[in-house]
């Protein structure tokens, strides 16, 4: 077994009881403080789910062999292993190209198709899995049904994971009405199962807001003590910090750490040593970057199915504001 890359998150509940309470914190901190609601028995079950599963997921290489034990293997490290790394990213390149082009080849699948073969109504065989994935992407992107797909639409999409990054940047850049709406329809599910896109919406602003960054035009520049303040910030904070990963230890790197946080908006941050700064690095959001994730936002709340190829513009605002003050 070849273990590679395997990241530790120390930030990850362990206890059930903490657990709970985070979910009732988060829940008034999205809701109101006098919002009233009952922690079913459900509720505990998979607060207790959560525990077992972060526990794993706080170190899962050390996990990994502690169950290979457990269950009766015996297991020794072998640092003498070649490396493969090169071979490996060869056949993941290869694997990456040709389910791309299964999707890109792929005939539009119509919304009751793709919800049967969502719900196993109709087996799942490997072209209409390609189709229901097309399906998936340019509903998502507000693409046409047959559209092509770019490279960077496959990338930002992530197999599916990057789903989660769409709803995020949704909830910090949509209408305040369309994240109240939805806060107010996860009212319907158990406490464990809901979200809380109100509450989302706060501490992402609130991020952008210490790291500097104009939330209505992506301009500005944080330095590595502004992440650092950051951090802190939200450390204090922790339980009710909805969408962002907060280390229980001050990061080694807090400008990378806080770069990783504005990923998960889908914002891509570039970095230049600044003279004003005694030469200190700083950090801005890539301006097409803001411009991709924000037209989107605005094409998924008015429900668009489509994108014109030329979705990233060639002057940012940033360009503008500055050319205008020059």
């Amino acid at each position: 077994v070849l273990i590679r890359n395997v990241k530790t998150d120390d930030s990850l509940e362990t206890e059930p009881e903490k657990i709970i309470v985070s979910m009732e914190l988060r829940k008034r901190a999205d809701r109101g403080r006098g919002f009233q609601f009952n922690i079913s028995d459900f509720d505990t079950m998979t607060a207790l789910h959560i525990a077992q599963r972060n526990a794993v997921m706080r170190n899962p290489k050390a996990s990994l062999l502690a169950l290979c034990k457990q269950r009766g293997f015996t297991v020794a490290i072998d640092d003498k292993t070649p490396k493969n790394k090169a071979a490996v990213k060869l056949l993941t390149t290869i694997h990456t190209a040709k389910k791309e082009q299964a999707i890109q080849d792929a005939a539009p699948l119509d919304p009751v198709t793709a919800a049967g073969i969502e719900t196993g109504k109709r087996a799942k065989t490997p072209e209409l899995a390609a189709q229901l994935e097309r399906y998936r992407i340019t509903e998502a992107f507000r693409l046409e049904p047959d559209a092509l797909i770019e490279k960077e639409i496959f990338e930002r999409w992530d197999d599916g994971r990057g789903l989660a990054t769409l709803k995020r940047a949704d909830n910090a850049f949509g209408s305040e009405s369309a994240v109240e709406a939805r806060s107010r329809s996860e009212l319907k599910y158990t406490v464990s199962k809901q979200k809380n896109p109100t509450l989302e919406r706060r501490v992402f602003r609130r991020l952008l807001h210490y790291l500097n960054i104009d939330v209505n035009t992506g301009c500005g520049e944080f330095t590595y003590q502004d992440a650092l303040t950051a951090w802190r910030e939200f450390n204090q904070w922790r339980d009710v910090a909805e969408g962002i990963s907060v280390p229980r230890k001050e990061p080694k790197y807090p400008a990378r750490w806080a770069s990783e946080q504005l990923a998960k908006l889908g914002l891509e941050t570039s970095s230049r040593q600044s003279r004003s700064n005694g030469r200190k690095r700083v950090y801005q959001i890539k301006p097409d970057s803001w411009q991709f994730v924000t037209d989107l936002v605005q094409r998924r709340e008015r429900e668009v199915s489509h994108m014109p190829s030329k979705y990233i513009y060639n002057t940012s605002m940033c360009d503008t504001a500055q050319g205008a003050a020059a």
